[in-house]
């Protein structure tokens, strides 16, 4: 099966006012996002420092069952990930890629606006 993907750039025409208005925003908001970018770096340092510590006095056990310091809450949180193997499922059980489809049920999610300043990516 091949898959094609499409885009379509359609060219808007805005009021100078609305045009101004949404420029005025987009600029707070890449003001806004790199001051999250370096506050993320910056919290993230902290709890590797924080978890260095705890090594260090050989105390890391007690990042895993929890400890409180002065009113802040530690705990050492370990997540797993999973994901249907479909290419074992056709291989191993015969299922095959209708039976997928059938099988898959799509919801839809609310919307929302997605806004990529430029030089970023759309992951940042």
């Amino acid at each position: 099966m091949l898959a094609i993907t499409t885009k379509e750039t359609v060219a808007v025409k805005f009021a100078p006012a609305l045009k101004q208005q949404v420029r005025e925003y987009l600029a707070h908001y890449a003001r806004l996002a790199t001051q999250r970018k370096a506050l993320a770096d910056e919290l993230q340092a902290v709890g590797i420092r924080i978890e260095e510590a705890f090594a260090r006095a050989k105390e890391e056990h007690a990042l895993d069952q929890g400890v409180e310091v002065n009113g802040f809450k530690l705990k050492r949180v370990t997540s797993t990930t999973s994901r249907l193997d479909i290419d074992y499922l056709t291989k191993e059980f015969g299922v095959t890629a209708g039976m997928l489809e059938a099988a898959t049920v799509t919801k839809p999610r609310r919307p929302y606006l997605k806004i990529t300043a430029p030089g970023t990516t759309s992951e940042e």
